[in-house]
């Protein structure tokens, strides 16, 4: 008959066995320490595996096609060439900039109806004063809604910010010349120079408009009730800020995208790779995540120890949290202020650009260089999959 005691070496970390024999027969603890680390570990590679698995998605707008269509046809039938900028406006449809053709329409989600806003389908800068639909835009890429309902919206190769009317359906330009530059803070803003402008929004509260004037490496501010166009941050180099400097008079690197919560404008920085704030009170920056460097991690990491490469779109949710478009990685991120991470849910990094609606086992949703962002009020996200050629929704399964 036998029987067994067992002692343990810490120093080694080995377990040994002593029968009555005292022969001392040496077991395997790395193994032991293993299973226990997997089995420690197991609830978090779920959670990953379930964020990354537990979204479907599906085509709104787009057919896949890029080609120059003309006529109001229903939305998923039709060819969208490039679509950049979405937003969801005052009544709940879909607005996307079509930046191969130059025009935005407007999508009922209801009906699957389109119908043009702005734009003929041929590249220009001309039509102010007239009908938008009549007007030759250049790459409008990135659309805001005033509280009056009018239209707000970038042309990154105009150099502009122009303006729809909500009750005439009237294009004005609001900024900029037509050409690029850097000039005109503390004048009239349509006196001014922007370069690239990629990103806007609007604050009703303070009656301004910011930009992110990417080519200037600066975000500008419109007073909608003067004109007058300022420098509400960078300096035209290119340097990542430092976490809690004053917005004005200190670098920025890159502001490609822009969104409003109360107080904080969110900064999307291209070639930053990262997440900013700038407190609007305060007048200072404030690190969220990224380490400033190209990267990608499929799973959920602390949110300043985060890579992103070239993020391009952000928006808000409704519970607080910040959808960002991590273009050059084909995904879909999302920031939790509350507990500071980043999760990925859709798309797995920059070699694995492609089309797939719904993430199965492994396998997840797929894009191929999604660009601009916009959240309703139920939480569904959509996104304009650039070169699929689609915009695409985002919702989480029940």
């Amino acid at each position: 008959m036998f029987y067994f005691s067992h002692s343990y070496n810490p120093t080694r970390g080995l377990l040994y066995r002593k029968d009555e024999n005292a022969m001392r027969q040496r077991l395997v603890m790395p193994i032991l320490f293993y299973c226990f680390a997997f089995t420690n570990l197991l609830p978090e590679m779920k959670l990953a595996g379930q964020e990354r698995n537990g979204w479907n998605s599906r085509t709104v707008a787009g057919n896949g096609g890029d080609q120059l269509e003309r006529g109001e046809k229903p939305a998923t039938g039709s060819q969208i060439g490039q679509p950049f900028g979405v937003e969801i406006g005052p009544e709940g449809h879909l607005f996307i900039t079509e930046v191969a053709h130059h025009r935005i329409w407007k999508v009922d989600l209801n009906t699957d109806q389109k119908t043009l806003i702005a734009g003929t389908g041929r590249r220009g800068y001309q039509g102010d004063g007239d009908a938008a639909t009549n007007a030759q835009l250049n790459e409008p890429y990135e659309l805001r809604f005033s509280r009056s309902g009018d239209i707000y919206f970038v042309e990154m190769q105009n150099h502009v910010i122009r303006k729809v009317a909500k009750k005439t359906g009237v294009i004005s330009t609001i900024a900029g010349t037509g050409l690029p530059g850097f000039s005109g803070d503390g004048g009239p803003a349509n006196e001014a120079k922007l370069n690239r402008p990629h990103s806007l929004v609007i604050d009703d509260h303070h009656q301004k408009i910011y930009v992110a004037d990417i080519g200037n490496h600066r975000i500008r501010a419109i007073d909608l009730d003067t004109g007058i166009i300022s420098t509400l941050a960078g300096t035209g180099e290119k340097k990542l800020p430092t976490d809690g400097q004053t917005s004005e008079g200190s670098p920025i690197l890159g502001p490609r995208a822009l969104a409003l919560q109360a107080d904080q404008l969110w900064i999307a920085l291209r070639e930053g790779h990262s997440l900013w704030y700038l407190d609007l009170e305060s007048k200072t920056l404030h690190h969220a995540a990224g380490v400033g460097k190209k990267g990608f991690e499929q799973d959920r990491i602390p949110a300043k120890k985060a890579h992103f490469r070239g993020p391009k779109g952000i928006a808000l949710t409704p519970n607080g949290n910040i959808v960002i478009v991590d273009t050059e990685n084909h995904a879909i991120r999302i920031y939790s202020p509350s507990d500071r991470h980043v999760t990925t849910i859709a798309g797995s990094g920059p070699d694995d650009a492609g089309f797939q609606e719904n993430g199965i086992g492994n396998h997840p949703i797929r894009m191929n260089r999604p660009h601009g962002v916009t959240v309703d009020t139920q939480g569904r996200i959509y996104v304009g999959d650039t070169l699929n050629h689609r915009v695409r929704e985002l919702s989480r399964r029940k």
